[in-house]
């Protein structure tokens, strides 16, 4: 959980470093996606999803400011594909983790039981032997 909360502390700075750039950039003439810090953060969340960013929101943008491009895509690159990898991977790292942990408690286990086994060997032999030296 850890690592998702450092996660989450990325994607957060990342939508308000690019919420304060859609505001600046772009709040004067599209009021309706980045007229305000909220408004730009609830379209960048839309971006991040892909849903309908590039007809709904990208392309009119582009058709005004036609460098806009790079604003969609560096933020889509760090949010959508290198944030949510990032998650993916701390959640497998976590569960190959556990995996590895679980299998060294079975190891530990097993060499337990054959540790028992040559005691239960040993003690066999020496009875053994205390039979003969009763006869």
């Amino acid at each position: 959980f850890k690592g998702i909360m450092w996660t989450g502390s990325l994607l957060v700075l990342i939508y308000y470093v690019y919420g304060i750039l859609g505001t600046h950039l772009f709040g004067a003439r599209f009021e309706d996606w980045f007229g305000s810090l909220g408004k730009s953060v609830y379209s960048l969340f839309q971006i991040m999803t892909l849903e309908s960013w590039s007809m709904g929101i990208a392309r009119p943008v582009i058709a005004v400011y036609p460098y806009a491009w790079i604003y969609f895509v560096s933020y889509i690159l760090m949010s959508s594909f290198l944030v949510m990898n990032v998650v993916v991977g701390i959640v497998l790292n976590s569960i190959t983790e556990c995996c590895q942990a679980e299998e060294a408690e079975t190891k530990k286990k097993s060499s337990l039981r054959d540790e028992l086994s040559k005691l239960k060997e040993q003690i066999a032999v020496v009875e053994a032997a205390l039979e003969k030296e009763e006869r």
